[in-house]
Parts: C-alpha cells; sequence; structure tokens
C-alpha cells in the first residue's frame, strides 16, 4: 500500500514537471519578423502601426538578416584550435 502511493507520487511529480523551451534559431526569428513585416506593410493590415514602429521593425529585419548571413559563412578550423589552444 504504501509502496502504490509513493509510485503515485513519483509519477504525479514527473507529469508536473515542465520541459524547458526549445531554443530559438536565428533563421526562425529572421523568418519570423520578414512574415511581419510583410505582413504590415501589406494595404489592408489591421494593426495600424505607427510609422516609427515600422521603421523598427525594418531595422530589425535588417540587423537579423546581417546576423543570419553572419552565421552561414564558414569559418576556418585553425581558427577553433588556436583559440582552444592557448597556454594558461
Amino acid at each position: 500500500m504504501v509502496q502504490s502511493e509513493e509510485i503515485e507520487d513519483n509519477e504525479q511529480e514527473s507529469e508536473d514537471e515542465v520541459l524547458p523551451p526549445s531554443l530559438v534559431i536565428v533563421t526562425e526569428v529572421y523568418n519570423a519578423i520578414q512574415m511581419v513585416l510583410h505582413y504590415e506593410e501589406q494595404a489592408d493590415s489591421e494593426s495600424n502601426l505607427k510609422p516609427d514602429e515600422l521603421q523598427f521593425l525594418r531595422k530589425m529585419y535588417k540587423q537579423y538578416r546581417w546576423v543570419c548571413e553572419k552565421s552561414k559563412k564558414q569559418t576556418s578550423i585553425t581558427r577553433f584550435f588556436i583559440q582552444t589552444t592557448k597556454p594558461v
């Protein structure tokens, strides 16, 4: 009887645990901002953003486009070894 209660308690605790949200990658952010910006620039947009708010979205779009392109560039493997083998 006591064992079954302990097992039930353990099962309830494991069900209550919430997994941390998965990490968002740069390309997902870039695509999301691109979609929002495209929606807001349409003539029938319902949000009625102010021009400075739309300008902020464009700035963020450009910034994440740069970060996304930077992440695509391949770097030399020797750079990794130089950074990791520095004497202490």
